[in-house]
Formats: C-alpha cells, structure tokens, sequence
C-alpha cells in the first residue's frame, strides 16, 4: 500500500489489485469467477469474462498499435498479469449496456446496504479535501452536462465510458488501437457534440455521421432482442 487508509487520495491500478484479493481472501473464489456468479451472469453479459489466452472467442477482436506509421501486433505481456483485478476483461458494448442499465437500479447493489450516491461523490480523505473521484468512477462536467468517466487502455486497446446521470445517457467508446494514437474518451467526453449529429463542434473537435447512416435499424432490431429489465433502459444510447 503506498498510505494509510484515508490517509490521501491517489488514483492507482494498486488500488483495484488489493481489491481482488480482497474478494479472494472473503469469499475464497478467483475475483473472475465472482464476477461471473455476481455481475456477468445475472445480468446476461455473455460475451465478458477474464482475458484468457487459451479460450477461443469468437468473433475477438485484436489489438494494434501504430509503429512509425505501420500497424504492429499488440505487445506481448505475461498472461498472469491479465487476472489481477485491475481490468483485464473482453467485452463488448451491448454488454457494457446491460450493465450501465442495472447501475439506475438496485438489481447489483441492495440500496438497504449500501448508498448508490456514494458511488458518484468526491472522495474526501481525513484532511477534509475532496478529489473528482468517486467508487470507481470519475467525476467531472462536459459540456455543461454532470458526468461520471472513466477510461482505460491495455494491449492495444482503448476505451471510454461517459454517464450522463441527469439525462440517462451514457456514452460508451471501445477502439482496438494503441492509446497513443486513439482518443475515445474525446468522442464519449461531450455530449453536446452527440446531440449535434452530422455537425461540427469546435470544443470537441469531432465530426460525427447521422446515426440511421450507419446502422441505425440495426440496433432498434438489437434494442427489442436483448429486453431491456426496465424503461428506458438505452435511452440516448445508439449505434454507428
């Protein structure tokens, strides 16, 4: 540990690897399979799971990254450090949506145990100061709209997740490129920009294609399939 709990706030991958042991130590089970039993199967996330080099996953995709202009394989890393609790997961963004959907609701966390509120309040250490972060989550404005962030990147991937609390919407950005040369959280960091489809935005600096040009129908079809567990479940949220 690099302090004392409530000592100071830090932002550190530390933090998310104490967490799983953690889980180990509590419960005796590898915090992947936690996840499974707790998170992933309940709510129907099919396609996540722990990065494993054994399995084969259909339809994964594979990690780039640009080396004096050309693409190159990912780097390789050793397969132990893709089951720490720090990330490490495929997934895809049907999946993330299921679980965006079921952080509006008490379907993962009873609110009887916990306050849901916390998740997205400044943390504030013994000194009385608070910190733009939250229970896992970011905490900032975008264009004038409250949202909780959070990025990552790993092997040749790059993500992006921006909620929109007051207006039901969330964002979410997954690319397969190095985070040198790929920006998500540019496109899932202003919703204003989003709203403006097919415009220009000079703040974010983004051009954006009308939705129903690039797979509009489509996601209605994946909307109904999937059988949202409550109203409004992808509000906001659309394919392109």
């Amino acid at each position: 540990m690099g302090f004392a709990p409530g000592e100071k706030w830090s932002y550190s991958n530390t933090g998310y690897v104490l967490l799983g042991i953690i889980i180990h130590r509590v419960t005796g089970e590898f915090y992947g399979d936690f996840l499974q039993a707790r998170i992933f199967r309940p709510l129907g996330m099919a396609s996540t799971q722990i990065i494993s080099e054994a399995d084969i996953v259909p339809h994964r995709s594979s990690g780039y990254r640009l080396v004096k202009g050309q693409l190159k394989n990912q780097e390789w890393v050793s397969p132990s450090l893709n089951t720490t609790a720090d990330g490490a997961l495929y997934t895809n963004v049907l999946d993330l949506a299921k679980w965006d959907a079921a952080l509006y609701t008490t379907r993962l966390i009873r609110q009887s145990s916990f306050d849901l509120d916390l998740m997205w309040s400044p943390v504030k250490p013994n000194d009385g100061k608070t910190y733009p972060y939250g229970f896992g989550w970011g905490l900032a404005s975008r264009c004038g709209h409250k949202a909780v962030i959070h990025d990552g990147a790993w092997q040749g991937f790059t993500m992006s997740i921006a909620r929109y609390l007051d207006d039901r919407l969330t964002v979410i950005v997954m690319t397969n490129l190095d985070s040198d040369n790929s920006k998500p959280e540019k496109i899932a960091g202003c919703r204003r920009n989003l709203l403006e489809v097919g415009g220009f935005n000079a703040e974010c600096g983004l051009r954006l294609a009308p939705l129903q040009k690039h797979g509009g129908q489509r996601w209605q079809r994946e909307r109904q399939r999937i059988a949202p567990p409550h109203p409004g479940m992808f509000s906001g949220v659309h394919a392109t």
